[in-house]
This record gives structure tokens, sequence and C-alpha cells, in this order.
């Protein structure tokens, strides 16, 4: 029983780890994408759940969907994926729907991406025990 609170500890440390990298690194380093200078993400929420809502900086209203579907064992139309050239993570949550978040350095978007994956790794353990 023991061992069970530690482990839940450990996942909720790390989720909370996951998350604060993740707000920071956009907080001091999102970037406009070129083309639309007024256009970046100025902040993200992420709850134990999935549900994400992206802010981005222009009038446009903010973006929400779960990060927990975006993990698929084979291709889908559903994804996450790290652009280096373009220092660009991009969510496919359906078909004809990207979101994007755009980062000054490769390093900063390749540890935000990185972060994203470990949330959603968290959420495909959790959802695997609980379905057994």
């Amino acid at each position: 029983m023991w061992s069970d609170f530690s482990v839940a500890q450990k996942k909720t440390d790390a989720f909370e780890v996951a998350v604060t990298t993740i707000k920071k690194n956009i907080k001091c380093c999102s970037v406009a994408f070129p083309g639309n200078k007024s256009n970046k993400a100025t902040t993200v929420m992420i709850f134990r759940t999935g549900e994400m809502t992206i802010v981005y900086s222009n009038n446009r209203p903010p973006v929400s969907f779960n990060l927990f579907e975006l993990y698929k064992d084979v291709e889908a139309p559903k994804g996450i994926y790290y652009k280096p050239g373009t220092k660009t993570i991009v969510f496919n949550i359906g078909e004809f729907n990207k979101q994007a978040i755009r980062l000054n350095t490769n390093s900063i978007a390749l540890e935000t991406y990185h972060q994203f994956l470990s949330i959603i790794q968290l959420g495909k353990e959790t959802n695997a025990r609980v379905s057994k």
C-alpha cells in the first residue's frame, strides 16, 4: 500500500514539473509566427485530466483539447510533433485542425516538447492501470 502511494506521488511530482517547465518556457520564450506578428501563445493551462487550453496573444479565442488523446501507438490524424527548423510544437487535434506553439530556440522548443510527451506518457500509464 505504501508503494502505491509512493508511485502516485512520483507521478504527481513529474506532472507538476512538466507543467511548470512548459508554462515557464511559453511565458519567457514564445514568439510570433512568421507572417502574423500578433499571433503567439501566451500561456497554457494543463489539467490532470489531460485537458489543455492554449491562449494566444491576438483576439483569437483560446483553443482547448485533450493531450491524452494525442497519444497514438500508430500513425493517425491526431498527434503531437516537433518541427526543429521552425522551433514549433504542432498539435494535430483533428484531421483539419492543427494548433502550434513556436519558441525562440530549438533547445527550449525541444525541452518543451519532451515535457508534453512526458505528460502524455503519464496519462497513458494512468489509463492503462485504470482499464485493467
